[in-house]
């Protein structure tokens, strides 16, 4: 135990062993890429769906003269493309119909939808 007669002193020998356990003691863990939810349409299914499509293609470029491999690829980016806009477009046909005659979140939603398109675009 240290004795200080300094508060000063003894704030920061204290702020350091404190800093210390809490980094023996504590970790931060990264969320990988397909563990967090993008959009707020994209269920953990879709972000499967995602996962299996990025195996395809890297197993698809490694190959280039596989065809078959290369067409399983494309048909399922083209269904996965399709699902993800049937999502899109259901969640936000839910998200009006909830906000039925509530104009502060039929704006809401609206910016929600605009300010994805915006960032679509650039």
């Amino acid at each position: 135990m240290i004795i200080l007669t300094d508060p000063n002193e003894a704030y920061s020998a204290f702020s350091i062993i404190l800093e210390n356990h809490l980094a023996r003691a504590t970790f931060l863990k990264r969320k990988g890429k397909y563990e967090t939810l993008l959009k707020p349409w994209i269920s953990t299914g879709l972000l499967n769906s995602i996962k299996t499509k990025d195996k395809l293609y890297k197993s698809s470029s490694k190959n280039p003269n596989n065809v078959a491999l290369k067409n399983k690829y494309k048909t399922y980016r083209n269904t996965l493309t399709k699902t993800l806009r049937a999502a899109k477009f259901q969640f936000f046909r839910e998200r009006f119909r909830l906000a039925n005659k509530n104009m502060k979140q039929i704006w809401n939603t609206i910016t929600l939808l605009l300010t994805e398109q915006i960032k679509k675009e650039n």
